[in-house]
């Protein structure tokens, strides 16, 4: 079976597109008209038979127009967020996120779990207390500088995507999601010194 690939600079700007027109048909009230009116009337003809062609599409558009404007601009804030944050430690994109985001950006714990995890191959890292996260099954422990903000680090991890929370006999382990290898192979974040010898 073939799979075609979506050429990724033209899927974001399709992505950024629609997402940008959906707030405009918002912004203006335009109940009087249905949002594919809106986009034939406003000549967006290729955005209108991308959005047709796809009932995937389609459906999630038409979540996102029962949302309130409110709402879609709380999300499209926090997508910015977390770009921002994972462009910052991907080389090459590090000047472009400080000159366009928010200047937010992930902890250098949260970095340093996410880092090591990759490259330990380490199955699932398991939260334990006190505040500590075993690689399994492999053994060892990930060094935590900020015990007090290390849920929060988790979190963050977790929220954009990068690890995956489960359970197991009602105990916390964090499993790594592809984007997170992928992020972690790419960063251009450095391991502190105490941090190195756990690999």
């Amino acid at each position: 079976m073939m799979v075609t690939m979506i050429d990724p600079i033209l899927a974001s700007q399709t992505f950024a597109t629609i997402v940008g027109l959906i707030c405009d048909y918002k912004q203006e009230h335009a109940a009087n008209q249905t949002f594919m009116l809106y986009l034939e009337q406003h000549r967006f003809d290729e955005i209108k038979n991308a959005i047709a062609g796809t009932h995937a599409i389609q459906d999630a558009v038409n979540q996102l127009l029962q949302e309130d404007h409110a709402q879609i601009l709380a999300k499209l804030n926090l997508i910015n967020d977390v770009l921002t944050q994972v462009l910052s430690k991907v080389s090459g994109f590090e000047v472009l996120a400080q000159q366009l985001g928010t200047g937010k950006t992930m902890s250098p714990q949260a970095l340093t779990i996410l880092t090591i995890f990759f490259r330990s191959n380490a199955e699932q890292i398991a939260l334990r207390d006190p505040p500590q996260l075993m690689l399994s099954p492999r053994g060892g422990c990930i060094p935590i500088n900020e015990p007090r903000f290390l849920k929060d680090d988790l979190n963050t991890l977790e929220s954009f995507g990068l690890v995956r929370l489960e359970y197991e006999d009602g105990r916390p382990f964090y499993s790594l999601t592809r984007p997170g290898a992928e992020f972690a192979k790419n960063t251009n974040f450095n391991l502190p010194n105490d941090a190195v010898d756990v690999i």
